[in-house]
C-alpha cells in the first residue's frame, strides 16, 4: 500500500502544478437568490465572479 502511495505521489504534485500553472478556477457567488422560479418568466439574478475565488472580475458578459 505504501508503496503505491509512494509512486503516484509525484504523478499527483506534477498534475496539481500543470493545473495551477495552465488555468485558473472561478468561484461565481449568487446575491438574493428567489425563493421561487415560474417557468416562462423571466428571473433577474445577481451574481458576483471571483478569479481563483479572491478578485473579482468585471466586463464579462452573462449568457445563457
Amino acid at each position: 500500500m505504501r508503496t503505491r502511495l509512494f509512486r503516484f505521489t509525484p504523478v499527483g504534485v506534477v498534475l496539481l502544478a500543470a493545473i495551477a500553472a495552465y488555468g485558473g478556477w472561478a468561484a461565481i457567488t449568487v446575491e438574493n437568490l428567489p425563493e421561487y422560479v415560474v417557468a416562462r418568466q423571466p428571473v433577474s439574478l445577481t451574481f458576483t465572479v471571483r478569479q481563483h475565488g479572491v478578485r473579482p472580475l468585471t466586463g464579462l458578459q452573462p449568457r445563457v
